[in-house]
């Protein structure tokens, strides 16, 4: 199978995408397997491939399928399949491989067969989902309470308490001392955020502190305040699968964002 320069790197980016092979040198040792076995149009792997019964050609579910309309061989136009040999699924099938999620850090190594079932299910695809929607969530109902705060407290002429009302509608949205109490509440909340995950980056990865010598030539600057790191600073905090960085001194603060 012949591949032109920029289609063998779109393969191995979509093998280092999909299918994270365990250990460079079984990716080496199998190579000429996966030129064989994987979809010749948009180099994914699954577990059902399809041969053109008249070229020969592998391709996915998703470019070739004779069951479907207009699913034809995009290389013959052949809408007919052949089976794949089975020793070449077989040797397929010994092959070890990283989960998806193993940068936000799990270590399960499964065979292609088994791989799909644990990836629906892999605790690190939650945490980190979790993750997101709690930073989200933490920042938009932090907006939210401040503004309605800043702009919308008023003494109502008919109560002896002050409440938080709405600054446009002036209806009453929640009364003053229930307010600081969810105010506190949040602001506890976002202490143990960053206490817990100022040691990651934005998608989970964990960071590993970096000193600055004469060894690192790239520039550092900081993906939370944007900053080149000051004179003061020995080092920073970094993710190698994001190129996510953390200075010193948002790190001893524990700003995330």
């Amino acid at each position: 199978m012949n591949y032109s320069f920029s289609d063998s790197n779109k393969m191995q980016e979509q093998l280092k995408r999909r299918f994270l092979i365990f250990g460079s040198e079984n990716y080496l040792e199998h190579k000429s397997l996966f030129d064989e076995v994987c979809c010749q149009k948009c180099f994914e792997l699954t577990l059902k491939m399809r041969q053109c019964k008249t070229c020969s050609k592998i391709y996915c579910s998703n470019c070739f399928d004779p069951q479907q309309a207009k699913m034809y061989c995009p290389n013959c136009g052949c809408n007919e399949e052949i089976l794949i040999p089975n020793q070449k699924l077989m040797t397929l099938n010994q092959i070890l491989f990283k989960c998806r999620y193993y940068t936000n850090g799990c270590q399960t190594k499964l065979n292609i067969e088994s791989l799909f079932c644990h990836e629906e299910q892999c605790n690190f695809q939650k945490n980190v989902q979790n993750l997101k929607q709690l930073l989200q969530s933490s920042q938009s109902v932090s907006s939210s309470l401040t503004n309605s705060y800043q702009e919308g407290p008023k003494q109502l002429s008919t109560n002896n308490y002050a409440s938080v009302r709405h600054p446009y509608t002036d209806v009453e949205l929640v009364p003053m001392a229930l307010f600081k109490d969810l105010l506190k509440e949040l602001a506890v909340l976002k202490q143990v955020c960053a206490v817990n995950f100022k040691k990651r980056c934005n998608n989970g990865h964990e960071l590993i502190y970096e000193t600055r010598d004469a060894n690192i030539t790239r520039e550092v600057v900081c993906d939370v305040c944007k900053q080149l790191p000051s004179n003061q600073s020995v080092g920073s905090y970094r993710c190698e699968a994001c190129d996510f960085d953390r200075c010193e001194q948002c790190y001893l603060q524990s700003r995330l964002f």
